[in-house]
């Protein structure tokens, strides 16, 4: 396994990948509520709308919420990635699968939920070739498809650095359709993201996924400790050595 080395911060997903709102926001938690709302974008099985549970990353935290006795209800808040990342830099939040921005993650916690980490890399049209890349500077050039986002941090600036010309979208689902009909050259996504999109079987064996790696991170949610709900859940987390 080949890791791209020194592009980016280590940053969590997981893919996908949630957030909660104070009385601020439209979608914020009533006060004194034991509800914890966790936004999230849709990207299976991570996170998703079509599960009852909402997605394994979802399932994770339950998991871990009540293994410390805390009985919180869970209140998934399905949003696209621009809206998602303006709530937290908003500081309305209380607990989020989508990672803070570079200017507000001092503001946050990260809370490990499981020892699996999810791989990162990006997808092309299948060669006959493995595709790997020693800088990402090699794919300069190109234009990759990349969830959307208000704040060009380190993750968006180092495909700008490496000359790639970045269309937004919405899902990893769009960016990977947008790539099997040519109309980018490369899409941002995980080393699962075949198996478990709703793809068709033809699109799916036309697409590659990069032996090199952008990155591996844990599955945790992100947590505001300014939130009383997600505090609650922060005094369950061993202080650091």
């Amino acid at each position: 396994m080949k890791t791209a080395g020194g592009c980016v911060s280590v940053m969590s997903l997981v893919f996908l990948l949630g957030l909660a709102f104070a009385a601020q926001s439209d979608v914020a938690l009533k006060s004194g509520a034991r509800t914890l709302a966790v936004i999230a974008l849709e990207y299976p099985p991570f996170t998703t709308e079509t599960q009852a549970d909402k997605g394994s990353s979802f399932r994770a935290l339950q998991k871990y919420l009540l293994s410390n006795q805390l009985e919180f209800e869970l209140q998934p808040l399905f949003l696209p990635s621009a809206r998602a990342q303006s709530e937290i830099v908003a500081g309305s939040w209380c607990a989020s699968f989508y990672p803070p921005p570079d200017i507000v993650r001092d503001q946050s916690r990260f809370v490990l939920l499981s020892d699996v980490k999810v791989v990162l890399g990006i997808f092309r049209r299948r060669g006959h070739d493995p595709f790997v890349w020693r800088d990402l500077s090699e794919l300069g050039g190109g234009t990759i498809a990349l969830l959307r986002s208000k704040v060009d941090g380190s993750f968006i600036q180092q495909f700008i650095d490496a000359g790639l010309t970045i269309e937004f979208v919405s899902d990893i689902s769009t960016g990977l359709r947008m790539l099997s009909k040519g109309r980018v050259d490369y899409a941002f996504g995980d080393s699962d993201a075949l198996s478990v999109l709703t793809l068709p079987k033809a699109m799916r064996e036309d697409l590659q996924f990069s032996s090199t790696h952008l990155m591996e991170v844990p599955v945790g949610v992100f947590v505001n400790p300014m939130c009383p709900e997600a505090a609650a859940v922060l005094e369950t987390v061993p202080a650091p050595d």
